[in-house]
């Protein structure tokens, strides 16, 4: 906006100029009058873009540490023991779920996960891979 104020200014002062003085600039002059004056304003412009970015940053970064810094609402009892590497398969047999009655989620499933191995659940949203978990 600056630079288009900048631009108008010049080409206003210099017609007028070389309409009313014929002798005191020719177009050559007011044409690098011109690139002068948005060689002035773009880094001038550039700095308060720079400026603004920055602001939306620190304002960015104080909240992403408020987030770090807020307390866990659930904390392990005190004492609580681990329950250590759990080792063993896992099987589903015929299991069927639902949340709501007549809605359901999983119906007769059959899983077998081989001790040590590592599985992907992958289909549509809501088709039952959280609620397997």
């Amino acid at each position: 906006f600056g630079g288009s104020i900048a631009a108008a200014f010049v080409i206003y002062y210099g017609g007028s100029m070389a309409i009313t003085i014929p002798a005191a600039i020719t177009v050559g002059t007011l044409a690098a009058f011109f690139g002068y004056a948005t060689m002035i304003f773009e880094p001038i412009l550039d700095i308060s873009r720079f400026y603004s970015q920055a602001q939306n940053s620190i304002s960015a970064g104080e909240r992403i540490f408020s987030l770090i810094d807020t307390k866990a609402l659930i904390t392990d009892k005190s004492g609580a023991g681990s329950y250590g590497r759990i080792n063993g398969e896992i099987d589903f047999e015929n299991v069927s779920f639902h949340y709501e009655e007549g809605k359901q989620v999983l119906g007769n499933m059959n899983l077998h996960i081989e001790a040590g191995t590592s599985i992907a659940l992958v289909g549509e949203t809501g088709g039952g891979k959280s609620t397997i978990i």
